[in-house]
């Protein structure tokens, strides 16, 4: 695992050099909701991913094993996020950005509430 994080700072670091040129982009509403509904949903991954632990079911993800702890659970998805948010805020073309946020942080919040209602729908032993 920490081999993964380093490699995920360095990846960051390399993306971010060149990003000399970054222009600010104002954020819509529409965006505003999107991250909210990105941090929503990866917030209910998390929790229902700990509710099945404790119910006896385990981690499918070969990152985190079988019986991850919560911080590992938030780490991974601050990773996901932060690397989406670096793609989207220092990568993408300005004239596009508010598409891309719009786009890209809804359908992070889509996976994580798919993944929460699946976690929850679970019947573990």
């Amino acid at each position: 695992m920490r081999a993964a994080i380093n490699g995920a700072i360095l990846l960051l670091a390399l993306l971010l050099s060149s990003c000399a040129g970054h222009q600010k982009v104002p954020w819509t509403t529409a965006n505003k909701l999107a991250f909210a509904a990105a941090l929503g949903g990866q917030t209910l991954d998390v929790a229902s991913t700990r509710d099945g632990l404790s119910r006896g079911c385990y981690e499918m993800n070969p990152l985190l094993g079988r019986d991850p702890s919560t911080a590992q659970l938030i780490g991974l998805k601050a990773l996901g996020l932060g690397f989406a948010y670096i793609m989207i805020e220092y990568m993408s073309p300005p004239e596009d950005r508010q598409l891309y946020r719009t786009v890209g942080y809804s359908f992070f919040g889509a996976i994580g509430s798919a993944a929460a209602i699946h976690n929850y729908n679970l019947d573990c032993p």
